[in-house]
């Protein structure tokens, strides 16, 4: 079976926020500490921050588009999934770009 891909968001050693394109095999188990859905009004920003703790968030809804420090901008559209582990340094920038709220759901990954 094919590894799954995703996008993870993290801090470099100066704190910049930066992407990598990664793959997670599909027998892979992520130990998780919760579970929750979060909806963003459409056409809103999040300004800089930084995620709360380490967590992928699968995209259900809606497009948004994540800048990091580099000026580096993804988009992300239902189905894409990231892996936000950038819980310090300068942070990251999320704008939802489209008219309809976007949907994410968040899975809290358990700190080792």
């Amino acid at each position: 079976m094919k590894p799954f891909h995703y996008t993870r968001l993290y801090a470099d050693e100066q704190g910049n926020s930066c992407f990598q394109d990664e793959k997670l095999p599909f027998d892979s188990i992520q130990k998780t500490t919760g579970l929750r859905f979060i909806s963003f009004k459409g056409n809103s920003i999040q300004d800089l921050h930084t995620a709360p703790q380490k967590q992928f968030i699968f995209q259900l809804s809606g497009l948004i588009e994540v800048e990091v420090s580099n000026g580096e901008k993804r988009r992300f559209k239902s189905g894409d999934v990231v892996l936000a582990e950038d819980t310090t340094g300068k942070g990251h920038i999320t704008r939802i770009l489209s008219d309809e709220d976007a949907v994410i759901a968040i899975c809290q990954l358990h700190e080792k």
